[in-house]
Order: structure tokens, then sequence, then C-alpha cells
């Protein structure tokens, strides 16, 4: 009997444990990642480093994450804003990979202004692109 138990703690707790893997990331962490992302990234491109499409990449995983998150709101300017920094980070992908790094920087600032653009509306007193 208490073999039973002890498998069926067992059982629960992996059920527990793959359910909670599954779950969607929080969204205050995409946004940190997303931040130290975008500095990285920009400091990689004023050097024009060619590590700055890992960056990039990675970025672009992320903003995809908060398309999907505000896409589940019925706020429709925070999606646009999310998808126009979706578009720049596969800008900035684009510039790099041609080395135009004038162009990745001007993506960058596209990215910027939408980034900030949201934050005034909806983290208003907050610094974009930083999430604290």
């Amino acid at each position: 009997m208490k073999k039973l138990v002890w498998t069926m703690a067992l059982c629960l707790l992996a059920l527990v444990s793959t359910n909670e893997g599954g779950q969607e990331r929080e969204y205050k962490q995409i946004m940190i990642e997303l931040g130290a992302t975008f500095q990285s990234l920009g400091r990689n491109i004023s050097l024009e480093n060619v590590f700055a499409i890992t960056d990039a990449r990675d970025a672009e995983k992320l903003a995809k994450e908060v398309v999907d998150y505000w896409q589940k709101t019925p706020n429709s300017d925070a999606v646009r804003w999310a998808k126009n920094v979706e578009n720049g980070t596969a800008e900035v992908i684009a510039a790099i990979n041609r080395s135009q790094w004038q162009q990745a920087e001007e993506a960058m600032a596209f990215i910027r202004t939408n980034c900030e653009a949201c934050h005034k509306v909806y983290r208003p007193g907050e610094r974009a692109p930083l999430y604290r």
C-alpha cells in the first residue's frame, strides 16, 4: 500500500512538473530578456560585430513571444507596436546579413520608437526598452 501511495505521488509530481513546463513564460521575464538582448544587439551593431546576428535572432524570437502575449488582449495598439518590433528585428537580421550596419542601426531606432510608444501607454514612467 505504501508503495502504491509513493508511486501515485511521484506520478502526480511528474504531471504537475510537466504541466508547469508547458505553461507560457511570464511576460515580465520575456521583457527583461528582450531588454537585455536589445542592449547587447545595439552595442554589437555599433561595433559592427558579426556576433550581432545571434542577438538579433534571439530578439526576433522574444519579440514573437511579445506579439503572442498582446494578441491575447484587447489592446490593438500594443499588438501593432509588438508586430512592428518583430518586423524591425527581421530588418535588423537582413541588414546584418548584408553587413549594412547603418540600416541595422536605423531598424534599431524604429524598434526603439515602438518600444517607447508601448511603454508610454502600458508602463508609464519607465524608459523603454528596459523592463524592470
